[in-house]
């Protein structure tokens, strides 16, 4: 069978049929293309912020390093920066130590100096341990 036997309709819905598999085809590669610079977008960002973080905490460790301010002195501030920080929509960064204890949490207070232990997720995974 030859595209030249067909009658109109059909060379019309077989055109019609590839021009809507090609489309389809398209519009799956730029989704996937557009989801994958979306995450990496997502993942820059949020490298972004750790570093900030950490240049936030390396600062007050220099400080107290060169004895310009003393550990404590250099602790607090580096808490309150870091309890100021915020990346995305609604991110915020913590400090928690190896025990794990909460030393400082800026969206619950509730949580300093708590155990984490025992805290799980909602499928029971546990979250600090």
């Amino acid at each position: 069978m030859k595209i030249k036997n067909l009658n109109i309709g059909k060379k019309i819905y077989l055109v019609t049929s590839l021009l809507i598999v090609i489309f389809t085809v398209s519009l799956l590669m730029l989704y996937g293309q557009y989801r994958d610079n979306l995450y990496e977008s997502r993942q820059r960002e949020l490298t972004v912020a750790i570093e900030n973080a950490w240049g936030v905490v390396d600062y007050y460790t220099e400080l107290e390093k060169s004895g310009e301010i003393s550990r404590d002195d250099a602790q607090q501030q580096a808490m309150a920066a870091v309890k100021n920080l915020r990346y995305g929509d609604g991110g915020y960064f913590w400090i928690n130590d190896t025990e794990p204890k909460m030393i400082m949490h800026p969206i619950k207070p509730a949580l300093d100096g708590k155990n984490l232990s025992t805290i799980k997720d909602p499928k029971g995974k546990f979250l600090f341990v």
